[in-house]
């Protein structure tokens, strides 16, 4: 096997992407410990993946400047080996040529009776190098007391009070932008779900999101009342992070913040419908995953194909506050026998 000392990997993707690859970096770096291990993706991810050991650079991807002076960065930094995690026509012109050695994502069909979740797809990619592969593929994310002194004082306060005894934060992730709408989850059932578990009176709730989430958190907190924060459009990735890494668990669709909680190793009630949790869903979590996009058959689309596309989809719908009440109980009683 070679041993390489210079490793390019290519994925500009979003968030969720870009946790569910950090497993590759994982795998890289404890079969080549010396190899120095760079990550070619958006600016926006950099400080999520600066959080992870495995990667010693991140490089911003610039998709203006385009194939010609992207093909000079790969061959000026002098790669041994560049792993393509996007597998598209670009992706494969930016090697073309190259004496580098070069791996290259091969995509999968939704449509596949053997569809791989995506981390396991994306681990694929590594196959001819023969590695040994790990037995746990996450967490990939290291977060500490020092980083969590990186929060806002209001994230800080959270925290504290949640760490009484006999208290629990909980994450609850009620927006998934406005691309795909159909992935949400009725905001009733977000206002019921939170009645239900503060009735246990020793839940602190935290709604998570980004700054287009915002309205829709602060509105949701304010009917909630007492014992539910907001803090939707107030953390960079890496404070979310590590303030989902303190959580007991996260409830939420298939949406970023449910796959940094991945990487965190923290527990994921994952809601799905338009998008195939066998695909998407919480990995290494998937036991606690609600699906039923097999009731619409819309599971390949990623849009439902019965409703609007302004709102929840009908799989999304038929997903009840019951069937999340006990995924979270299997959560905690878990929980409590790994404790015991």
């Amino acid at each position: 096997m070679s041993h390489f000392r210079n490793i390019l990997v290519f994925q500009p993707a979003a968030i969720g992407d870009v946790m569910f690859a950090t497993p590759v970096a994982k795998t890289l770096k404890a079969n080549f410990p010396s190899a120095q291990i760079t990550w070619w993706t958006h600016a926006s991810t950099k400080d999520l993946l600066q959080l992870c050991p495995y990667i010693d650079t991140v490089i911003d991807y610039k998709r203006s400047d385009g194939i010609l002076k992207q093909r000079k960065i790969i061959k000026q930094q002098d790669y041994d080996l560049v792993v393509d995690l996007v597998g598209s026509t670009r992706a494969k012109l930016l090697t073309i040529f190259s004496k580098t050695k070069v791996l290259h994502l091969k995509k999968q069909s939704l449509k596949s009776k053997e569809l791989k979740h995506i981390v396991d797809n994306l681990l694929h990619t590594l196959a001819p190098l023969n590695l040994a592969r790990q037995a746990k593929p996450f967490p990939t994310l290291s977060l500490n007391s020092a980083t969590n002194k990186t929060l806002p004082q209001q994230a800080q306060t959270i925290i504290k009070d949640a760490q009484a005894p006999g208290k629990k934060l909980v994450a609850l992730v009620p927006a998934v932008g406005s691309i795909r709408p159909n992935r949400a989850w009725d905001k009733n059932n977000w206002k019921e779900l939170a009645r239900k578990l503060q009735a246990e009176k020793k839940i602190k709730l935290v709604l998570v999101g980004g700054k287009d989430d915002l309205d829709l958190c602060e509105t949701l907190a304010e009917e909630i009342g007492a014992d539910c924060v907001s803090l939707a459009g107030r953390l960079s990735l890496s404070e979310t992070a590590a303030l989902l890494r303190q959580c007991a668990y996260v409830v939420s669709c298939d949406t970023g913040p449910a796959h940094i909680a991945v990487a965190c190793g923290t527990p994921v009630v994952g809601l799905y419908g338009p998008t195939y949790s066998r695909r998407n869903g919480p990995y290494g979590f998937d036991q606690y995953a609600i699906d039923h996009s097999s009731e619409c058959q819309c599971h390949y689309a990623k849009i439902c194909k019965l409703t609007k596309q302004t709102g929840p989809g009908r799989c999304m719908q038929e997903t009840r506050v019951e069937e999340v009440l006990q995924k979270i109980n299997q959560i905690t009683q878990e929980t409590k026998a790994i404790n015991t």
